[in-house]
């Protein structure tokens, strides 16, 4: 006991272990668990809606392209989405796509919602008649749309950034040393990094509709777009060399992906702990 109250006084080890304890007290690895459920559910039609939807503006000579930018995002997933199929029938996938994901999407986001408040206030009580239950089903509509444009400018930053530092390394022979190279991992990372800023901004502070100080904000999400950076190396690199021969089988990637998307929610259930625990709370009407 001594040696916990001597570690909370320490300035990074104390604030790590008192967000842990609110994540803890408020259930997160159960809340955590539900959101995955229906995230997993959600993955699916969301990336065939959104690769039906860019792949048909797209040459045929960006196909490829596409199929790697999702493989960089979702790790283990692109080749198993035949992109091509997705062009030739934009129409139908996209109508499907955008059905389920509205109806899995609004399940998502009534999980996580309230367990991202839960970390601030404790307990949310569920909206009581059905014109409330309605009017909070339309508002997680408009946070889903909004998520969906927070993701497009994540993503479409970090693909400018690493178009323009890979166009850059190549006409200078950076590309050509193994310092160069490792600099380029570096600058990538550290472009990932900053677009998942952004998301991680949206997802605890936009999509809880939580108000809390700039910089309490910025910090829990720079941990969570670190963390969910060194998350996306660690599955892509266990579905390469495990998932895929395990006793699973076929099952093998899919159990991983769930897997994925289950640490990811505990990492940002945890970053939404550690902003509750940095500033009293001040919730937006």
């Amino acid at each position: 006991m001594a040696i916990k109250d001597k570690l909370s006084t320490l300035p990074v080890i104390g604030r790590t272990m008192e967000a842990y304890d609110r994540y803890t007290e408020r259930n997160g690895n159960f809340a955590s668990a539900a959101v995955a459920f229906y995230g997993f559910l959600a993955l699916f039609p969301l990336i065939a809606l959104a690769a039906a939807i860019v792949a048909a503006t797209l040459s045929p000579g960006r196909v490829e392209e596409l199929q790697k930018n999702i493989s960089n995002q979702i790790p283990g997933i692109a080749d198993r989405v035949n992109v091509q199929g997705l062009v030739d029938n934009a129409g139908e996938v996209g109508f499907i796509g955008g059905v389920l994901l509205l109806f899995l999407g609004l399940g998502w986001v009534g999980a996580l919602r309230p367990a991202i408040r839960e970390m601030w206030f404790g307990d949310q009580a569920p909206p009581d008649g059905i014109e409330k239950t309605v009017l909070m089903k339309a508002k997680d509509a408009g946070t889903l749309i909004g998520l969906g444009l927070a993701m497009a400018v994540s993503v479409g930053a970090s693909a400018f950034a690493t178009s323009v530092i890979g166009r850059i390394s190549h006409s200078i022979g950076l590309a050509e040393h193994p310092l160069g190279r490792w600099l380029l991992q570096a600058a990538a990372f550290g472009v990932a990094v900053l677009a998942g800023v952004v998301l991680f901004l949206y997802l605890l502070v936009g999509m809880p509709r939580l108000e809390m100080p700039r910089r309490t904000a910025l910090r829990g999400a720079l941990i969570g777009a670190v963390g969910f950076e060194l998350l996306k190396i660690l599955v892509s690199k266990y579905i390469a060399d495990v998932a895929g021969k395990s006793m699973y089988g076929a099952f093998g990637v899919p159990v991983a992906l769930l897997l994925w998307i289950y640490f990811a929610t505990r990492l940002l259930l945890f970053c939404a702990a550690w902003t509750a625990t940095a500033k009293h709370p001040v919730d937006r009407k």
